[in-house]
């Protein structure tokens, strides 16, 4: 997972977002995105960049930040809990609005 922008300095949100979705995380180093964009545009425009695709792709990023085994089992179990609370709820709903008609 490549992070970008705001969020994607903090490594403690970079960390819970590993762990959250099991696949390691990786921060990009730039953080113009929008105004480096422009430019390779504008460079491939004028013929300065001749490779597009490959200038986008160049791009530096920090350590990857890798899920923590322990964490995701726990989120896995909290999900599961959460999803049959939700069923549960939703289905509670239902009922009371039957009951209602």
């Amino acid at each position: 997972m490549r992070a970008l922008g705001g969020g994607a300095r903090s490594g403690l949100w970079n960390q819970v977002k590993a762990d959250i979705l099991g696949v390691p995380y990786v921060a990009l180093a730039d953080i113009e995105f929008a105004a480096r964009g422009v430019a390779l545009l504008a460079g491939a425009a004028v013929g300065l960049v001749t490779d597009l695709q490959a200038a986008a792709l160049a791009v530096g990023t920090e350590a990857p930040i890798t899920p923590r085994a322990e964490e995701l089992a726990l989120r896995r179990r909290a999900l599961h809990r959460d999803r049959a609370l939700s069923g549960g709820v939703e289905t509670l709903l239902e009922h009371l609005d039957a009951d209602d008609r």
